[in-house]
């Protein structure tokens, strides 16, 4: 469509600081940024949402992280073909296969260590980034201790950069 994406995102952000918003919640699509192994990948994806981040920084807009959000990237046409673990992996075996959760752990450590090259501190850093839901709605129906364990990996994941702010998880039970 030939926009100027730095641009539009400056226009966006601007207009939640006319709103009144303070706060913004942003799912990543992990599915852009990583590969099968949970290795981050930098890309133009990550550079815009690196950009995205120090505008709202600029406009004093905290940020809530939802670094995993499984689904394609296509709505309303069909989903392109990612290089991300959740893609490779699909919804339903991230929570129950462990190669799938060592691919989360290894993406969400890289994640929060990242350097965004524009506000030139990492995630973990960044105190404009108060807090982190650790995946979007993920399905699982294993036992109880199976969610626990599930959780306690990606809590333990990040914790392990130095990220010591609010975590949440927005889960979905699909039986």
């Amino acid at each position: 469509l030939n926009v100027d994406l730095e641009q539009a995102i400056r226009n966006d952000v601007y207009h939640f600081l006319r709103l009144g918003l303070n706060a913004f919640r942003v799912h990543v699509w992990d599915n852009e940024i990583s590969d099968t192994a949970g290795n981050l990948i930098e890309n133009e994806h990550l550079r815009l949402f690196d950009f995205l981040l120090a505008e709202l920084k600029k406009r004093n807009i905290k940020t809530i992280i939802t670094p995993i959000a499984f689904w394609g990237n296509g709505y309303p046409e069909r989903d392109e073909a990612t290089p991300g673990f959740s893609r490779y992996f699909g919804r339903g075996k991230l929570t129950t296969n462990d190669t799938a959760i060592r691919a989360q752990e290894n993406y969400l450590k890289q994640f929060f260590k990242h350097i965004n090259p524009y506000t030139k501190l990492s995630y973990e850093n960044d105190k404009d980034i108060i807090a982190v839901e650790l995946n979007n709605e993920p399905s699982h129906s294993n036992p109880k201790k199976r969610v626990t364990d599930y959780i306690n990996r990606l809590a333990a994941a990040v914790k392990s950069t130095g990220f010591t702010k609010h975590y949440r998880i927005n889960y979905k039970r699909i039986i």
